[in-house]
């Protein structure tokens, strides 16, 4: 079976795919930068392919984003030893992909107010939620 890949043309590189995590999420380089420790410059540098991340910007990634590493290198969605995604743990596609950090935010929001003391917001929320749902 081949390996399983999310890699397109746009997103060949480590930079490009970096930058495309990046945007996706609405980040600015400032933001990205503060949160792994590295100067806007150098995070830049990254995503323009002129060079590549140190393992201590890496470390950074995976623990301050929870970045998928392995996807950030590779460009694969999950893989075993030998490369190929035949017979690979199965995981949730959603752990293996980049995060959506403002959807994150937003799914915080909505439980803060939904848990609230207050059942007036929870209903609120709730018939929000019925009614924009393109799935019901």
């Amino acid at each position: 079976m081949e390996n399983s890949t999310n890699i397109t043309p746009m997103e060949n590189t480590v930079g490009k795919r970096l930058r495309n995590w990046r945007k996706t999420d609405f980040l600015t380089l400032k933001q990205v930068s503060e949160k792994i420790g590295i100067s806007q410059s150098a995070l830049s540098e990254l995503e323009n392919d002129k060079s590549l991340p140190s393992a201590t910007t890496l470390a950074q990634f995976c623990v301050k984003t929870e970045m998928n590493i392995c996807w950030l290198l590779t460009g694969l969605k999950r893989f075993n030893s030998d490369g190929n995604d035949e017979g690979a743990s199965v995981v949730e596609e959603s752990v293996l992909e980049p995060r959506n950090f403002k959807l994150d935010s937003m799914t915080e929001i909505l439980k803060r107010i939904y848990q609230s003391k207050d059942p007036r917001l929870a209903a609120r929320i709730e018939g929000f939620l019925i009614g924009v749902d393109p799935g019901v």
